[in-house]
């Protein structure tokens, strides 16, 4: 990745349920390690973190809306701003430890409709990246973007707006500046642990195959070669190595 190039980056954690913790627990010092690597040669980054579902109960009243950057926590990070940048220091271990810090210290409180895509469009929207907005300064035009998708639920986007929702993305960056990591449900997995079970309160075990997302990203635009999967349903720890290698795409091959 050449050095002067800038990077904006976006994370969609959704409240994975409890079978992943494992391995994604496990996994976090390679993805610190990696976005390390991958940020080391960049001039300037933005990294934010948006959750899809609930809001971290620190997030002032006007910022409890997907896309939302999570806030700082005077407990867990100096400063103001709701996403991470090397323009003030911060590094991207930095902005992982302060989200763990928040989760465990804040917790949650809101909606349990998890809108992932709508997240997503929320954190990259200009108007709320204006001064004076929840993102204010996050997205830059004609920065390359990293977007990390982590969730085991279908997005609950209908095929029909699938397009509408392209069509706003494709107005907010430019998809061949894009790389897209899902960490999401593999419906060739067939472990019983993985196999969706819903209940009788609309929730359920295992992992949904992410039809909404699937339909979404055939309409983006993103190259196939600048997108990877990750199947949620591993049992250990989460390789990253395969997935990490599509940002060399935009970054020059360095």
């Amino acid at each position: 990745m050449g050095s002067s190039e800038t990077t904006s980056s976006t994370m969609q954690p959704d409240t994975t349920q409890s079978q992943w913790l494992i391995p994604l627990s496990n996994s976090l010092p390679d993805l610190f390690a990696r976005f390390e690597d991958v940020f080391s040669g960049v001039c300037s980054y933005h990294f934010g973190i948006a959750n899809a579902e609930q809001m971290p109960q620190s997030n002032s009243d006007d910022c409890q809306f997907p896309g939302a950057l999570i806030q700082r926590n005077p407990s867990c990070a100096d400063g103001d701003l709701p996403y991470y940048t090397n323009d003030d220091g911060s590094t991207p271990e930095d902005a992982f430890t302060a989200l763990q810090c928040t989760l465990i210290n804040q917790g949650f409180g809101g909606d349990d409709d998890e809108r992932m895509i709508d997240a997503m469009l929320g954190a990259l929207n200009p108007d709320n990246s204006a001064e004076g907005a929840c993102n204010a300064g996050f997205r830059r035009p004609g920065a390359n973007l990293a977007i990390l998708y982590i969730s085991d639920e279908n997005d609950p986007t209908p095929s029909e707006e699938q397009d509408t929702a392209a069509e706003l993305f494709i107005s907010y960056v430019e998809p061949t500046d894009v790389v897209f990591i899902a960490v999401v449900g593999d419906p060739a997995n067939e472990e019983p642990e993985c196999q969706w079970v819903p209940d009788a309160e609309d929730d359920g075990t295992g992992a949904e195959t992410p039809s909404a997302l699937n339909g979404f990203l055939a309409l983006s635009g993103i190259p196939i070669s600048q997108q990877a999967r990750i199947d949620i349903c591993e049992t250990t720890t989460y390789a990253f190595d395969d997935a990490f290698q599509v940002f060399s795409s935009i970054c020059g091959g360095d």
